[in-house]
């Protein structure tokens, strides 16, 4: 079992179930719609996309949706987090979750957004 600290808060990594690649995907679906990058054609990187997400005060939700159940996500100042605890953490998530991941841009693939992700 993997964890990762973030603002002295230990979350542990779980492989994706079902139910929180569906939330995954109708989460990538809006922010791809909201930052608009269906329509600008550009390829962006995992991190930039999640950089996006912080930006606009998305990545609490996000973290509800990757750490489920987890009470220290509602105790974490996501508005306040460090770059680096982000890079360290989407790394990590990326490594215990990468057969849903590939999933997740199959999906989004026969949906047309893919391209937009950088896949």
């Amino acid at each position: 079992m993997q964890s990762i600290t973030i603002q002295k808060k230990k979350l542990i990594l779980h492989p994706l179930k079902i139910r929180q690649l569906r939330e995954l995907e109708t989460f990538v679906k809006e922010a791809v719609k909201t930052l608009n990058l269906d329509k600008k054609g550009a390829e962006i990187s995992v991190m930039s996309a999640v950089a996006e997400v912080a930006e606009n005060g998305q990545l609490g939700a996000l973290a509800e949706i990757l750490f489920p159940d987890q009470e220290n996500v509602k105790k974490i100042k996501w508005e306040e987090v460090d770059v680096n605890d982000i890079a360290v953490a989407v790394d990590s998530f990326l490594d215990v979750n990468a057969p849903a991941i590939d999933a997740l841009k199959r999906i989004l693939m026969s949906s047309g957004l893919a391209e937009a992700l950088g896949s």
